[in-house]
């Protein structure tokens, strides 16, 4: 019991400091963030007008993934596991992704399977940004730490020829060719739209949350209270001076 809620605690405090980061990505002036309770934390961000896109940037899980392909993309589970007798083996998993879906055969979710256990994970990242692939779309590119960039070139050297999915939450974005050894640097491509890719590049660099996140009661004040609270301190102030 003890355990279970020293780690309860440290995930909200944590949470407590991935929102903060995030809010400062969003150039939010005098925010405030603050624990309340056991396992609430309160936000108030003064003068943001795109309430859905706040909720998304801070709300998102953020956990980011490279790992290497065993099969797949298949157009379906059951075509993705024939070769295995419809098991999936206990060092892989099943991820749904999007792609070409010429590749697979069909239309719809493609689905690829991948080593459970991660190559890099966003705990590597130094830095992430905005960019333009190859076909000049909205992209986001990713340097690697030290520590990261020796494990993926030592992985990319070791595998190529082979695909790297580059899962975000459990969804797979892409799954590029390992053509060479790939040092520290890396590109998350999709059909991303250019605040799409802004959003996922602050989220990146934020940090994951280390749990889901549930609102439980969001409140919009509007400017006007501030209007009115100002002119009933001027009036008060007035009805002071004329008493005087």
């Amino acid at each position: 019991l003890n355990v279970a809620q020293t780690l309860r605690e440290e995930a909200v405090v944590q949470a407590r400091q991935t929102i903060e980061r995030r809010v400062n990505e969003l150039g939010v002036t005098e925010p405030s963030i603050a624990q309340q309770g056991a396992d609430q934390i309160l936000v108030q961000l003064p003068g943001v007008t795109d309430v859905d896109r706040a909720k998304e940037i801070i709300g998102s899980p953020g956990m980011l993934e490279l790992k290497l392909v065993e099969q797949g993309p298949a157009a379906s589970r059951e075509d993705l596991l024939r070769s295995t007798g419809g098991v999936v083996p206990s060092d892989m998993e099943v991820l749904t992704g999007s792609g070409d879906p010429a590749a697979a055969g069909g239309a719809g979710p493609l689905y690829y399977l991948v080593r459970r256990v991660a190559a890099v994970t966003g705990q590597d990242l130094r830095s992430a940004r905005v960019q333009l692939d190859e076909n000049n779309m909205p992209a986001v590119g990713f340097t690697l730490n030290s520590q990261g960039a020796a494990t993926f070139a030592r992985v990319t050297g070791e595998s190529v020829g082979r695909f790297l999915a580059i899962v975000l939450d459990k969804t797979v974005q892409s799954a590029p060719r390992i053509n060479s050894r790939i040092a520290g640097d890396g590109q998350i491509a999709g059909s991303f739209t250019q605040e799409e890719a802004q959003n996922l590049a602050l989220i990146l660099r934020s940090g994951a949350l280390p749990a889901t996140l549930t609102y439980l009661q969001q409140q919009t004040i509007g400017p006007t209270l501030g209007a009115d609270s100002i002119r009933a301190g001027v009036l008060a102030s007035l009805a002071g001076l004329m008493i005087i």
